[in-house]
């Protein structure tokens, strides 16, 4: 099999910034390419994109014995950081994997540890060929297009409010053209702890031309001119980025341009053409705590669990980095939404904001019903949101730790969202469904027992109220994103047994007794779509099993 690989790639600083934050490296021996477009201002964008590059790197080049690799000299097992990943995936394809969880660590390692580089993140995006796949991961605007039969296709999805708001049909495509906001990221390295990751498993064909840019390129040339430049006679493949980055420049240049580009020539072996996408939470914390050690022994660097608990860690950073907290989206009926004036640039007044009603036609001369208290504390140990899990009425949304302020709020539908100082989004929750007090008085009314089977009598008197500590049941709720055509017919199976429908169940809760459970959502082919196993429920306790 006669495979032939070129690579070349490019940067410029643009017209604008005062320093190059961008990092590029590439290996035509390890058939690898990667792109990191650093943030946070002055020195802080150009080592976190640095860092971010050279741990991948680090990994990507290591040499690899029958258990792990050898990188600076120190053993790492890669069995060990992707512990906690369900699917079969190739050995470089974990490496990728690896090595963006062990770069985000290393990048907020170093801004904990060093007062000057507070705040600096960077997005990553890398290409690695394997047989006859590339294999793409990335985090963040940072894209990958593929030039096949003169057609240019964008292959990634940017982590972005921008992009959310498209997907989400919030914004129509001409509002998106003007939008102001374009550079909120919904995902960064370097932010928090930990980090979801998308990959991309796909078969290459003879001839493909794939271009690896930061968005500094692709915000500044629309698709159609990429592909013309990338289409067009240029000599060489360096001349060819070389030309990209020049026409970037000459049509914006208010931002750092870096692109890379890997020619695929020569005879390629196929099977059956495979396109496989998988989005990666958050590790898990064995694989979190075998992060910190490797950070510990291979960059001989004190890791955030050296110094300090890893959640008391995570609040601090993002007290520092969080100005304000905002976007409630609300819209009266007839009204078609628009979102040209949104903006997370500016913290709306919370007085007036609670003053708005929630979303959906309001009936004239129909009273709005009071939806309680949506609070935001800071919360110093576990005990105490236990203790408040069993309060009547009370619903734990999320563990944001971070704010003390209690806001009034009509019952409806919200949006929440956090941005730090530098307009990148921290956290978004979208879809929060805030009940009226009467309903929450009532609450959840289906009770399910230890075999997954429910039950509509027994105990519906129960489960009118929240459970106490002394009540041999938890209350248990669905979250994820289940919006889409995939999970539109799933249904929820506990311990092998159909529960009930996502669409049902995403916006109510119901109990299980207390044990050990698996969860899957399956589609309606039976194919298992997600997975949580081994789920310890405890009496009277509120959990949020996510997805």
């Amino acid at each position: 099999m006669d495979q032939q690989i070129t690579i070349a790639s490019a940067s410029d600083i643009g017209t604008v910034r005062e320093e190059n934050e961008d990092f590029h490296f590439f290996s035509v021996s390890r058939k690898f390419l990667v792109v990191c477009d650093g943030m946070g201002g002055h020195r802080k964008g150009a080592m976190a994109s640095k860092i971010a590059g050279e741990t991948l790197r680090d990994l990507m080049l290591a040499k690899e014995t029958l258990r792990d690799i050898v990188v600076r000299n120190k053993f790492f097992d890669i069995s060990k950081a992707c512990q906690d990943l369900m699917e079969e995936l190739p050995l470089p394809a974990k490496k990728l994997i690896a090595g963006v969880r062990l770069a985000n660590r290393h990048i907020l390692s170093q801004s904990l540890n060093n007062p000057d580089l507070r705040g600096m993140g960077t997005t990553l995006v890398a290409a690695v060929l394997h047989q006859e796949e590339i294999i793409i991961a990335n985090v963040g605007d940072s894209r990958v297009y593929r030039l096949r039969e003169g057609k240019v296709t964008c292959m990634t999805t940017d982590h972005s409010w921008l992009n959310e708001l498209l997907e989400d049909e919030e914004i129509s495509a001409d509002e998106a053209e003007h939008f102001q906001k374009k550079n909120v990221l919904t995902r960064a390295l370097g932010m928090t702890p930990k980090v979801k990751v998308d990959l991309l498993i796909e078969t290459v064909e003879p001839g493909d031309l794939y271009l690896v840019c930061t968005d500094g390129l692709h915000n500044a040339l629309s698709e159609e001119l990429i592909q013309s430049v990338l289409g067009a006679q240029h000599g060489s493949l360096q001349n060819k980025i070389n030309n990209l980055v020049k026409s970037a420049k000459l049509m914006d240049g208010a931002d750092n341009i870096t692109g890379g580009l890997i020619h695929l020539s020569g005879q390629w072996k196929f099977s059956n053409h495979r396109k496989s996408k998988y989005t990666f939470d958050e590790e898990s914390e064995a694989v979190s705590t075998y992060l910190n050690q490797s950070l510990k022994s291979v960059y001989h660097q004190p890791t955030c669990a050296n110094r300090f608990d890893l959640r008391k860690i995570a609040t601090i950073g993002l007290l520092i980095s969080i100005l304000f907290l905002t976007a409630i989206f609300i819209y009266r009926a007839k009204t078609t939404r628009s979102l040209k004036s949104a903006a997370i640039g500016g913290a709306p007044n919370l007085t007036e904001v609670v003053k708005q009603a929630p979303s959906g036609p309001t009936p004239t001369g129909v009273t709005l019903q009071k939806g309680g208290q949506l609070v935001l504390l800071q919360v110093g140990a576990p005990k105490y949101i236990e203790q408040m899990q069993n309060l009547p009425g009370v619903r734990i949304l999320d563990s944001l730790n971070m704010f003390n302020n209690q806001i009034p709020v009509y019952a409806g539908r919200y949006t929440w969202a956090i941005a730090d100082s530098n307009e990148r989004l921290l956290y978004k929750k979208k879809n929060i469904l805030l009940k009226s007090l009467k309903e929450i008085e009532i609450g959840p009314n289906q009770v399910a027992n230890g075999s997954g089977e429910r039950s509509n009598n027994s105990h519906n008197a129960r489960a009118r109220r929240l459970k106490g500590a002394e009540d041999d049941s938890a209350l248990v709720y669905i979250v994820g994103n289940f919006n889409s055509d995939t999970h539109s017919d799933a249904a929820l199976y506990i311990n092998n047994v159909k529960y009930g429908r996502i669409a049902r169940l995403k916006d109510q809760g119901f109990y299980l007794r207390t044990g050990v459970y698996s969860f899957e959502i399956r589609s309606a082919d039976d194919e298992i779509l997600q997975k949580k196993s081994n789920v310890k429920i405890f009496p009277g306790e509120t959990i949020a099993i996510e997805f």
